[in-house]
Parts: C-alpha cells; structure tokens; sequence
C-alpha cells in the first residue's frame, strides 16, 4: 500500500500476441486501478495513449513522443526479466505523470481479453453513448465477411461472447461510417466498461473468485499475461 493506503496497479494493453499488427508493441491501452483495501473500494482511470512525454532516453521516436512508445523503448528484449524491466520503469515512469506511487504492474494482450471473458460465459456491457443510436463502428465488418456490423449497438446493456468483447475494446471510429465513439477516449470508456462487466460477472458467478480457477485461466493464458505480483499475494488480489 501507499501512504493514503492504497495498492495501485499499472494495467497496459498492446497487440504482442499479433506480430502482423501494426504498432503491436505499442501499449494503447493505459489503466491505473487504485485499490482501498480497507474499504474495498476501486478506482480506475485511463491515461491517453498519444499523450506527449519526454522519455528521458533515447527511443525510436527521439526523445520524447507519445506515451504508448515508453514500454518498449526501456528495452526490446524477450527475456522474463527483460519483462519485468519494462514494468517496473513504466510504473515509475506514469507514477511520476499522475502523482502515484504505483507498486504493480500487468501487461496483457487480446488473447488475455478473450480468455477471461469467455472464462466466465460473457459479459453484460452498458453501452453509454452521446449520440442517440448508440455506438457503430465499420474497422472489423471483415470478421464476418462485411455481411453485419460486427460493433454496432445500441444504448443499453448488451451481452457480449470473448470476440465481441474484444473488439468492442479495441473499437475508436477511425473509418468512416461511424459514430458514437469518440477515437481514443471513446475507446478508455468501452474498455473501463467491459473491465467492469467483467468484474461484476466474475464476482456473481463466482468463477474469478475461486483460486483453482483463477489458476487455470492464468495458465491458460501463458505469457500473454505477465505481472510482477508475487505468487505469496495471488490470493489476496482475488479476494479483493
């Protein structure tokens, strides 16, 4: 815990499992999610990817650009402890940003997002858009051989299987016909949403609530999930 007696957790998302994506070492989705234990309270907050920073070093970009460049510029190596590197220096790093003394870090990608929603049957996400008709969003009509809309919803609560969750996640209304979705912040809010889903899914159902399976998923999802939790702490980040 910090001083104010919070454990702050450094989440950050990139495509690595995808070596075809463009930019697939870049982490776009930033999340801080502060924890109160004593409360059980949560918070959680997302930093804008294009954000610009000064790296403090020298990355492909200079030395300075946006802040979804800073993970793999610490280093570009594949070992664990090359891993376990990048995290530590982003969490200094984005602390130093925000004013928080960040003590863990996840990085995940959207394997990971597949897995833990299809871990507990789907999730129920509430879709809260400006515009009248929801969200619509024609970047992934390719999924079904552009015969649908495969990110087009309503306002609402929508259910969601491990595919539509992670698209909906990596949807910001970059082609047009779009709308409801405003680029990038759009996309924080969906993805806040669909976290959220998942955490009132698993809670219900007591899937990610039960340490045996929550073992298994993490397994399941191998090196798509790296974190510097110790395995001791496990079992009380799950109670929490």
């Amino acid at each position: 815990m910090d001083a104010s007696g919070r454990s702050n957790i450094l989440i950050l998302g990139s495509t690595d499992d995808d070596p075809d994506h463009p930019g697939n070492t870049l982490t776009d989705t930033i999340m801080v999610v502060s924890l109160d234990q004593k409360k059980k309270e949560a918070a959680m907050f997302s930093l804008p990817r294009d954000l610009w920073v000064k790296y403090g070093q020298a990355c492909n970009s200079g030395y300075e650009g946006k802040l979804n460049g800073y993970f793999y510029c610490v280093n570009g190596g594949d070992k664990k402890s090359d891993e376990q590197e990048r995290l530590k220096a982003t969490q200094k790093f984005i602390g130093d940003i925000v004013g928080l003394d960040i003590q863990y870090g996840v990085h995940v990608n959207s394997v990971v997002v597949r897995d833990a929603v299809d871990a507990v049957g789907g999730v129920d996400v509430e879709i809260k858009s400006s515009h009248p008709d929801g969200i619509l969003d024609r970047n992934f009509d390719g999924q079904c051989k552009y015969k649908c809309y495969w990110v087009k919803y309503s306002n609402g609560v929508h259910h969601l299987d491990r595919a539509h969750a992670m698209y909906l996640t990596m949807a910001r209304g970059s082609h047009a016909p779009t709308y409801g979705i405003n680029d990038n912040f759009g996309r924080e809010q969906n993805q806040q949403s669909v976290i959220m889903a998942l955490q009132k899914k698993a809670t219900s159902s007591g899937t990610l609530s039960n340490p045996a399976a929550v073992s298994s998923l993490i397994d399941s999802v191998g090196n798509n999930l790296r974190t510097n939790f110790e395995s001791s702490e496990i079992q009380t980040l799950i109670s929490l």
